[in-house]
């Protein structure tokens, strides 16, 4: 899984390879965990359409 492309190019091109990895693994824990809060929030939905 992947961020966006915008995104990697703003970090990818200074000279901070540290804080770029590190800022690369925050967006992903933030983007996984988003999606699947997305997800349980669909199937919650779900669920109480079908009653």
């Amino acid at each position: 899984m992947n961020p966006d492309p915008f995104y990697f190019s703003t970090f990818k091109n200074n000279n901070w390879p540290e804080r770029t990895r590190a800022n690369d693994y925050l967006f992903q824990e933030a983007f996984t965990r988003l999606l699947l809060l997305c997800d349980l929030l669909t199937k919650l939905n779900f669920q109480s359409h079908k009653d």
